[in-house]
């Protein structure tokens, strides 16, 4: 009996210096609070894709004032559980002793979450409440098509073989368009001009050729990429598609624009039109091509 006593008496007294230790350890400040997050505010909408600014302060549990953070990660996801799995974004960026970050997001009209935590005095804080903010939806549909721009003429590639001849082009068989003259025309008209020069070939070849250019393909449509068919896809034919993506829509469908060589087929050659409500699955792959 009296050996139990002893060692009663003896866990007793290791949880009362526990709870001693651990209280002069928060009195100390040795265990930050979650910083305080400021920019983006909680359910922004319509936030610009580009450059995001995100900004926090940090916080001492003992301290009413901000305390400098030796070190700071900053995570976002497009899952409130930032669960990581394969279907999300879920990733971690330090950001040293800067309460700051500038970041450009990946997709147009898309919420993302995001939170932060802070190391003072060798000790992590917990991550903060998670915020959400939602970017906002881009439309280059609003920006005209201008065939006169050298987009379409002596600065595309394709051009004039590939051109049709209400530009000046030369295309053969008498066709009213050309999907990859457009296509390439339409990206360099609103600036993504970085790795056009690779996307010469037929319709089919172009996601193959963006990948060997170093340029991100995948099957996300974003507004600003080119969506692509390979041969016999639906009704594209044996060269494939490509088109323009002007819009996502808030459905998920999307606003293209077009060119297409079909010489005497009816309802596909032409030389531009927009094409609205279109299902992704439609194409098998997206590039993204980016600007400078």
């Amino acid at each position: 009996m009296n050996k139990i006593q002893s060692i009663l008496r003896l866990f007793s007294a290791s949880i009362l210096w526990l709870m001693v230790l651990t209280s002069s350890v928060m009195a100390a400040g040795f265990f930050p609070m979650p910083p305080t997050l400021f920019t983006p505010a909680n359910n922004a909408k319509d936030v610009p894709q580009n450059k995001v600014y995100f900004s926090w302060s940090n916080k001492n549990v003992s301290s009413t004032t901000p305390e400098p953070a030796t070190e700071n990660e900053v995570q976002f996801s497009d899952e409130k559980s930032f669960s990581c799995d394969k279907s999300s974004t879920c990733n971690k960026t330090p950001t040293g002793k800067s309460t700051t970050l500038t970041r450009d997001m990946a997709y147009s009209g898309k919420v993302y979450f995001w939170r932060v935590r802070s190391k003072i005095n060798g000790f992590w804080s917990d991550w903060t409440t998670a915020r959400s903010f939602t970017t906002a939806i881009l439309d280059f549909s609003k920006i005209a098509v201008d065939f006169n721009s050298s987009a379409y003429r002596s600065n595309n590639p394709l051009y004039p073989a590939f051109a049709p001849k209400s530009v000046g082009g030369t295309i053969d068989r008498g066709a009213l368009g050309n999907c990859t003259w457009y296509a390439n025309g339409r990206a360099r008209e609103l600036g993504f001009t970085v790795g056009l020069k690779s996307l010469t070939g037929t319709a089919k070849t172009w996601a193959t050729s963006a990948k060997n250019a170093g340029i991100v393909v995948d099957s996300t449509p974003t507004a600003g990429s080119i969506a692509q068919s390979t041969e016999n896809r639906l009704s594209y034919g044996a060269l494939g598609h490509v088109a323009f993506v002007e819009k996502v829509n808030a459905n998920g469908t999307l606003l293209i624009s077009e060119s297409s060589y079909a010489p005497g087929v009816k309802d596909w050659d032409f030389d531009y039109r927009p094409r609205d409500n279109v299902k992704p699955s439609e194409f098998n792959n997206y590039i993204h091509v980016t600007k400078p």
